[in-house]
């Protein structure tokens, strides 16, 4: 208490110079109109920056809460639009479908922790796993496409067999044609992957889609894979050499999709019965 009362006994000069200083101020913005108007807009603009500037830090902030509540609206989306594509199929067609063929595939929305583009047998692993119902051989896709397929489950976290994985074939149609075929990276370029088995007959363009075929149950059909970017056929050969530039760039994977089919269990039952009736 002592030093404070030196220090105030020091400075007592400086302090009054400023509580005059402030009382001369009041008067003039107070008994003044003109410098009132300056002073008050002058302080609103301030203010009104200082409150902009603590909104965009907000905001940074904010964003990887706002990224995953933006996924889970995507993942909800698809599903929605899962459901439209699948009734608009059976009323063109005249058929009738069920609330389970209609809600087929659900999303559930996954952030990736680790990823690899350079070996020969690439994989994935996303920060969910069984825990949020996570299951092998799920299928997986992105904003963009096809992603892979999972491997192995641990109850926080899931390993994907990626596309970029030479070991990993996905059922597929190259469109217009409608033909099908299967995709398979080469273990080249991570940009680029193989269409096999489109046989000779067929009339190829550069620019055509590929999409999946749905027949493995993993994906829903027509999911996105990529464009045919060029292809050769020799007079020797029964099927193309097709290049497919791939719809995703795995070099920059975020947020993805594992895909739930909820009729697979049902599928492979019928599928086991009929080849043991064989």
């Amino acid at each position: 208490m002592r030093e404070l009362f030196f220090f105030i006994y020091r400075f007592r000069g400086l302090m009054l110079f400023l509580i005059l200083e402030m009382i001369c101020f009041w008067l003039i913005v107070t008994k003044n109109s003109y410098q009132s108007i300056a002073f008050f807009h002058s302080s609103n603009r301030a203010i009104g920056a200082l409150y902009q500037n603590k909104t965009k830090v907000n905001n940074y902030f904010e964003l990887s809460r706002i990224n995953e509540e933006l996924v889970k609206e995507n993942a909800a989306l698809r599903a929605a639009l899962k459901v439209s594509e699948a009734s608009d199929y059976y009323w063109t067609h005249e058929f009738s479908a069920d609330e389970a063929r209609l809600k087929q595939f659900s999303f559930t929305p996954v952030r990736v922790v680790n990823n690899s583009i350079s070996e020969y047998h690439n994989y994935i692993t996303i920060d969910k796993g069984s825990l949020d119902g996570i299951k092998p051989n799920e299928g997986v896709i992105g904003p963009y496409g096809v992603i892979g397929k999972v491997k192995s489950v641990s109850p926080h976290y899931a390993t994907v067999i990626s596309l970029l994985n030479n070991k990993f074939l996905v059922s597929a149609k190259a469109y217009p044609s409608n033909v099908l075929c299967s995709v398979n990276w080469s273990g080249e370029d991570f940009q680029f992957a193989d269409l096999n088995y489109v046989p000779r007959h067929v009339e190829m363009h550069v620019g055509d889609t590929v999409r999946t075929s749905g027949y493995d149950g993993i994906f829903p059909a027509g999911t996105m894979i990529g464009t045919v970017e060029e292809f050769e056929l020799t007079d020797q050969d029964i099927f193309y050499n097709i290049k497919v530039r791939l719809s995703t760039d795995f070099s920059s994977l975020s947020y993805l999709y594992v895909v739930e089919n909820n009729l697979e269990e049902e599928q492979l039952e019928v599928e086991r019965l009929t080849e043991e009736k064989k």
